[in-house]
């Protein structure tokens, strides 16, 4: 998983990344890393407490963290570019998109990015919601691993 980015407005929420990685437990064997660079290391830990996430943010170079992802069965994440290297190397992506949408289709076969268009998003960098993020809100958890399977099992 790639759940950090430069703005808060970008990120999805922890309770939905700790409720993810329950369900990708439930119906997986495979274990969760977690990707970041070195300025997330706080949110990092914070995000794996009491969970089985390894946590390896701020931990590996950029090549690292690139092979890594070539290497993965599957990559969730927000408007990263961790994220977009999933869909570079064209392994299943899934790409989480609120206040920033910089594309809906990839070049990836293997790749879906999941986008609520409401009236006020892409807001990028001005959000009007009082920090809600209601465009990310609405992005559940159970609609990321029902995209995530969907990839999985095809690919």
């Amino acid at each position: 998983i790639c759940p950090f980015t430069t703005r808060p407005q970008k990120h999805w929420f922890d309770d939905y990344w700790r409720e993810l990685v329950g369900l990708l437990h439930e119906n997986t064997s495979k274990s969760v890393l977690m990707l970041g660079g070195p300025g997330d290391k706080e949110a990092a830990e914070s995000l794996v407490a009491g969970t089985n996430i390894i946590n390896l943010a701020g931990q590996t170079s950029l090549q690292a963290a690139s092979e890594l992802i070539r290497k993965s069965k599957l990559l969730i994440g927000v408007d990263t570019g961790l994220t977009h290297m999933g869909h570079a190397h064209e392994i299943p992506t899934v790409a989480l998109f609120g206040s920033t949408c910089p594309y809906l289709e990839t070049d990836n076969p293997n790749g879906k990015v999941i986008y609520h268009h409401f009236s006020c998003s892409p807001c990028r960098r001005s959000p009007s919601c009082d920090g809600r993020f209601d465009c990310l809100r609405e992005i559940t958890p159970s609609e990321v691993m029902k995209e995530a399977a969907l990839l999985v099992n095809t690919s």
